[in-house]
């Protein structure tokens, strides 16, 4: 199994999410996507390859202004497909160990059953934690309600950082992503379920961490918004 996880100054949090996924899984391999930022992300990461030997790659996309969740994604998918043609699981988490990986266990154990499986924090045996930022709230809400208008899509989260796709999908969805925003979780989706994808939703405990830009700055809060509302009625008019 290969799991991309996006990482921009990201020094303090990725760290342990590389421990605690390899200490978990036996049998898996991290693609770590770095948007070049202010801190010493890179530094933390190569003192992780040397502990866990073979398990982890990583590599530096361009300077970008903005949210870089999508544009690394997408990077890391293809360097997945290109690097590992044998592995048959590829999927992604976020760097800041919100989902566990006892809880990405759950897609992983119910892979089988779908194309693709995805966190849900909104399920009804879904437990959401730690949550301390009215901006994320008021931001989570506004984005799923915009969501649910413009692309009818039959999850009850998008956005939850954790997915897992069958290989022949990620090669399959992956030449039509553009999105470099957050919203590539709606991308992604929104052509799995075109494409008639099995997708399955699986609730899971989610321990909001702190340190997101998004909850900390209204600054950042109204620019991510901004950025990701116009991604959405690009990818809506697209989809016309």
């Amino acid at each position: 199994m290969i799991l991309v996880i996006p990482a921009k100054n990201e020094e303090y949090r990725i760290g342990p999410t590389l421990q605690a996924y390899l200490d978990w899984f036996d049998n898996l391999k991290i693609v770590v996507v770095i948007t070049p930022g202010t801190d010493n992300t890179e530094s933390v990461i190569k003192s992780y390859q040397t502990k866990y030997q073979g398990k982890i790659d990583y590599f530096l996309l361009e300077k970008f202004i903005g949210n870089s969740k999508g544009k690394a994604i997408r990077a890391g998918l293809k360097y997945a497909l290109e690097n590992y043609p044998t592995e048959n699981l590829i999927g992604f988490v976020d760097a800041d160990n919100s989902l566990e990986p006892s809880e990405f266990n759950k897609l992983v154990k119910n892979i089988s059953k779908a194309d693709l499986t995805i966190a849900s924090r909104y399920l009804p045996d879904s437990v959401l934690t730690d949550r301390d930022s009215n901006l994320r709230v008021l931001a989570s809400l506004l984005f799923r309600y915009l969501v649910k208008i413009l692309f009818r899509l039959k999850v009850a989260d998008t956005q939850c950082g954790g997915k897992l796709f069958k290989r022949g999908v990620v090669e399959e969805i992956l030449p039509r992503l553009k999105i470099d925003d957050m919203a590539i979780d709606v991308e992604i989706l929104y052509y799995c379920q075109k494409l008639n994808k099995v997708i399955k939703e699986i609730s899971v405990v989610w321990r909001e961490k702190k340190a997101s830009t998004i909850s900390t700055s209204p600054i950042q809060f109204i620019k991510t918004s901004w950025q990701m509302f116009k991604s959405l009625i690009r990818l809506k008019v697209k989809s016309l």
